[in-house]
């Protein structure tokens, strides 16, 4: 069966539903999923930004449903100044469902979403939902780390793994040109503008000629992508009544940035390095793509400040870095930092694996080419002469182990981005601080020394770990010039 033209399983869709509709019949169904929904959400950021009515037990049976009184006026008909930072809540919220929990609220129409008046997101109408499967949450999150650093050639395995392609079919899509309409889709909605400016008619219609030209075997469409179209459709157009240039991308993408930089998963560890390192993840001539780097910290801090600087009460922003910033701000920012990086685990998280890979290959070509450097100075070959008249050392102190080649070149190019992209923020982050009152200042200096104090053990462990990549580097480095000697 087909839809728009497209292979569809239109029974599965159908049933889904059915099951949908027959569950919404039972109230104390949908009571016990706005329960089930406010203890998952309890456990991650948002549980200060979102909430469902708490259900009244002793007045709810399966025909009546009676909440707790909500005070607010629906989402896209509000005109607080925090419209646009709950758009972004609502957006993570749901992204968190889907690729988190795992059980999707699937009725999100406008009149399901309102701002309460403390400044909170509530949803509504719980009756319709549905289950996300873990192994299907990863998926999603492996295939958009693979479409956003153009990692093309897994892209056709994902379609599978989702449900989109029968099983088999890879190289029929890899052929039929359906990556790229997929690059071109995605490029589109991260433009922003909703359908105004994706052309959807000339996407729908590119999709529907590769069906047609292949015989309409390619694509299928699985009975849960019925809803989450629906749910994100909803959300994008309310994000579009409040802003024209509304990215659905655009807001997708600061809760991946957070997950893949905190998930310990090995599969999102696999999509942590494919969206840093691109394609050449497994390659030991790997390169940090800093543009990627630049991208997760400042989608991390979007949702950072998405989930934990919402409103004021007064439907306004606290601004994280500009009036009503202080010490506890600070400590706030380090904590988050340390979390991610100074983890008393043992085994290092995906980000701690990289991030100390990187500082140990970057000190590693520092040190050579300071090192040849030194060497090739008029004052480093008199000491060479001295110390080594016959150039018996000479294999070792013009080997491997102290000479850059183009992979330190590489890596010291890369470092200087990185230094150069982080200039500013730790610019204004130090600007900020100066302009806190004296008080201030000193409670932020001691709640900065009480976090690294805290993380002691995390750094500890970081440090041995960094101190072995070292050396198994040295370690590499001489055998290379032992085997240069014998040569």
């Amino acid at each position: 069966v087909k839809v728009l033209n497209l292979n569809s399983d239109l029974p599965g869709v159908v049933d889904a539903w059915g099951f949908g509709f027959v569950d919404e019949l039972d109230y104390r169904r949908e009571a016990n999923n706005a329960a089930d929904f406010m203890t998952k959400i309890a456990k991650t950021p948002l549980r200060s930004a979102v909430f469902a009515p708490a259900a009244i037990p002793e007045l709810v049976t399966s025909r009546i449903l009676t909440t707790e009184w909500v005070n607010g006026e629906r989402l896209e008909l509000s005109s607080a100044k925090d419209v646009t930072q709950l758009c972004s809540v609502a957006m993570n919220t749901y992204l968190t469902m889907m690729l988190e929990t795992g059980t999707l609220h699937a009725d999100p129409h406008p009149g399901n979403l309102l701002r309460s008046t403390d400044g909170r997101l509530c949803i509504l109408d719980w009756g319709l939902v549905t289950e996300i499967p873990q192994n299907l949450q990863l998926s999603f999150i492996e295939h958009i780390a693979h479409l956003t650093s153009r990692d093309y050639a897994k892209v056709p395995e994902d379609l599978v793994k989702l449900g989109f392609v029968p099983a088999g079919l890879e190289d029929t899509v890899r052929s039929s040109g359906t990556v790229e309409v997929l690059t071109t889709i995605y490029s589109t909605w991260a433009g922003g503008g909703g359908a105004s400016n994706g052309n959807v008619a000339t996407v729908v219609k590119e999709i529907r000629g590769l069906s047609e030209k292949y015989g309409g075997y390619i694509f299928q469409v699985p009975p849960y992508f019925a809803y989450i179209a629906k749910a994100f459709a909803t959300l994008e157009g309310i994000g579009l009544s409040n802003d024209p240039k509304y990215a659905v991308v655009g807001e997708c993408l600061p809760y991946i940035s957070q997950r893949l930089l905190t998930d310990p998963d090995s599969r999102v560890s696999g999509a942590l390095n494919t969206f840093v390192y691109g394609p050449s993840k497994d390659s030991p001539d790997k390169a940090v793509d800093v543009d990627r780097i630049e991208f997760l910290t400042s989608g991390f801090a979007s949702y950072t400040q998405a989930t934990g600087g919402l409103s004021d009460g007064q439907g306004g922003i606290v601004n994280l870095g500009g009036p009503g910033f202080s010490a506890d701000d600070v400590e706030k920012s380090v904590k988050q930092l340390s979390d991610l990086l100074l983890r008393p685990d043992p085994a290092a998280t995906p980000l701690q694996e990289i991030v100390e890979d990187e500082i140990a290959r970057l000190i590693g070509a520092g040190t050579r080419t300071a090192a040849a450097t030194i060497r090739e100075s008029p004052a480093g070959q008199l000491v060479s002469f001295v110390l080594d008249p016959f150039g018996l050392a000479k294999p070792y102190t013009h080997g491997p182990l102290f000479t850059p080649d183009t992979k330190d070149a590489v890596v010291l190019a890369s470092g200087a981005r990185i230094a150069a992209v982080a200039e500013k923020p730790t610019r204004q982050a130090l600007e900020t601080l100066i302009s806190l009152p004296p008080d201030e200042q000193t409670k932020a200096a001691q709640a900065v020394i009480r976090v690294l104090w805290e993380k002691r053990d995390g750094a500890t462990l970081s440090v041995q770990r960094l101190a072995r990549k070292l050396y198994q580097q040295a370690e590499t480095k001489f055998e290379q010039s032992q085997a240069v000697e014998i040569r």
